[in-house]
């Protein structure tokens, strides 16, 4: 069985039952959040819009919630397989592999796409 739900990628659609939640969080700020990309950087590093426009930092907060939000729904379903492989007596001879290939870096460097391949530090 080969499962890859879309969450967390855009467009970043929780379900209702999840909507609510983590309302009081917001991207990390790290040292690299929303800092000036010097000419010694990558051509694509240095397109980055610096400093952050206040609405898109605001989009890069709610979408950095939002993905929370469905990653929970990820949860859901990883729960519900694991349960029926406990169920069917298959769990004990089933290997489970998590991958991912998401790291938006969301502000940092301040770059909102996961297509750079600059470290975030």
């Amino acid at each position: 069985m080969f499962l890859a739900p879309p969450a967390p990628h855009q467009p970043f659609t929780p379900p209702a039952r999840y909507r609510n939640l983590f309302n009081d969080i917001t991207a990390p700020r790290t040292p690299s959040f929303n800092t000036s990309c010097n000419n010694t950087k990558h051509w694509l590093v240095r397109k980055a819009i610096y400093p952050i426009p206040e609405p898109v930092r605001n989009w890069i907060d709610e979408s950095y919630r939002n993905r929370w939000r469905a990653m929970l729904a990820v949860d859901d379903l990883v729960a519900a397989v694991m349960d029926t492989l406990a169920a069917t007596h298959k769990l004990d001879n089933t290997f489970v592999f998590f991958m991912s290939d998401n790291g938006y870096h969301l502000g940092r460097r301040p770059c909102v796409e996961a297509t750079v391949t600059v470290e975030a530090g």
